[in-house]
C-alpha cells in the first residue's frame, strides 16, 4: 500500500514506523513547515519521498492508499 503523513512532529515517528513495519511505501510527508519535513523524512530515512507544505497540494498530487494524519490534534478534523 501508498502511504502519506500529514504533519511531522512530535508523533510521526511512530506513524513512519509502524508504516515500514507494515511495508507500507512511503510516497509523501508534508508539514506546514517545508524544512522540518525535509528533515523529517532525512531523519527516519525516507528522503527518497516527496515532500509537501500543504497538503492540499499533496492530495492533489500523490497517489496513495493510506494516510496517517499526525498533525496537532484540533486540525485533524479540517484535514480529514
Amino acid at each position: 500500500m501508498k502511504y502519506a503523513l500529514i504533519g511531522c512532529g512530535r508523533v510521526a515517528p511512530n506513524h513512519i514506523k509502524a508504516a515500514k513495519l507494515n511495508n507500507f511505501e512511503i510516497v509523501a510527508v508534508c508539514d506546514i513547515d517545508y524544512q522540518k519535513a525535509l528533515k523529517f523524512a532525512e531523519d527516519n530515512e525516507i528522503s527518497h519521498v516527496n515532500v509537501y507544505d500543504d497538503y492540499k497540494t499533496m492530495i492533489a498530487n500523490e497517489m496513495f492508499d493510506y494516510v496517517s494524519i499526525a498533525t496537532v490534534s484540533g486540525t485533524h478534523g479540517e484535514i480529514a
